[in-house]
């Protein structure tokens, strides 16, 4: 719901409502990191924009 995760990308959920989710790692650490600089970034061009 708005957030980075997609389903099908970074889970799957189960055949059933008491399955466990399905989580890929490796893939939402890489989608962590990418936002994270780009956070840093955004952070870095408005402290030079003051």
């Amino acid at each position: 719901m708005g957030g980075p995760l997609e389903s099908g990308k970074h889970y799957r959920l189960g055949r059933s409502s008491n399955s466990a989710i399905l989580w890929d790692v490796a893939a939402i650490e890489e989608t962590f990191h990418y936002h994270g600089e780009l956070g840093r970034r955004a952070v870095k061009v408005l402290q030079e924009a003051k």
